[in-house]
């Protein structure tokens, strides 16, 4: 039972931490070199079977780290600092790289990330960009 009480925090935790519920920050990218349109960064699967739902609940870094992506990003819309922006464009850096195709001798390319939330208003979905970041070379 001693174990059961200490692995029971860890299966289900307490929303209580949280201060406020609000919107979402959502990281998006662009290569600028080629011209794209903004693109979700890390978007989430649009429909997810039983067993990789299950082994999600017990398994599942990509989710963690995604969830510390929000957080810094929470953070660089509340209270910009350097080392926010210093480490969101490291992700962008290590997890983004150019679709080089046949240009495989074409060298570092340029993507630029915005923070964006998305809100209703009324029957509306509106995308508020607070975040835009310069170019990165990657």
């Amino acid at each position: 039972m001693n174990i059961l009480a200490l692995i029971a925090p860890v299966v289900l935790p307490s929303w209580g931490f949280f201060s406020e519920v609000g919107p979402s920050p959502r990281i998006e990218y662009r290569w600028l070199d080629r011209g794209d349109d903004w693109r979700e960064f890390r978007p989430r699967p649009a429909r997810l079977g039983l067993g990789r739902y299950l082994l999600r609940l017990v398994w599942n870094p990509d989710w963690n780290e995604s969830l510390y992506l929000v957080s810094l990003s929470e953070r660089l819309v509340d209270h910009p600092t350097a080392h926010s922006i210093a480490e969101l464009e490291r992700y962008m850096r290590h997890h983004l790289r150019p679709e080089t195709g046949n240009d495989i001798g074409r060298g570092p390319s340029m993507v630029q990330f915005r923070l964006a939330f998305w809100s209703r208003e009324g029957a509306a979905l509106v995308k508020d960009v607070y975040y835009e970041s310069a170019p990165i070379r990657v």
